[in-house]
């Protein structure tokens, strides 16, 4: 069972199947980054690219984005994120970055708990 949602995330024409885990997240807080900090200054309007970044190449490299290196194909880093989403804003084009900082955020959230079924009510005995 796992508590989190599968996303999908667009990078560079391509839309990568991403399966967020606690493995993962460890690894980004472990360089420094509060994933619920980052959470909330996503919610409200002032997201830290940087972290963004790093949480999202994090992800896109686990489901097996790669871009083209001086030596070949290597996988996608924080660095290939950060000058995409920099590059987009210096274009006055934000949507790139909104929605690279929606998946962060909807990664580290867990999926809402499925709301149980009321059962049968029982009929009150007869007075």
């Amino acid at each position: 069972m796992t508590i989190f949602r599968d996303i999908e995330i667009e990078w560079r024409g391509r839309t990568y199947a991403v399966v967020p885990r606690l493995q993962l997240l460890r690894r980004v807080e472990g360089q420094g980054v509060s994933l619920l900090d980052m959470v909330s200054r996503i919610g409200t309007g002032s997201p830290p690219v940087s972290e963004v970044a790093l949480l999202i190449a994090t992800l896109l490299a686990d489901a097996g984005a790669r871009v083209e290196g001086e030596t070949g194909p290597r996988p996608v880093t924080e660095d290939d994120v950060y000058a995409e989403i920099m590059l987009s804003l210096q274009d006055g084009d934000h949507g790139p970055f909104t929605a690279l900082a929606t998946a962060a955020a909807v990664a580290v959230t867990p999926a809402p708990r499925a709301e149980k079924k009321p059962g049968p009510r029982a009929e009150p005995p007869p007075a």
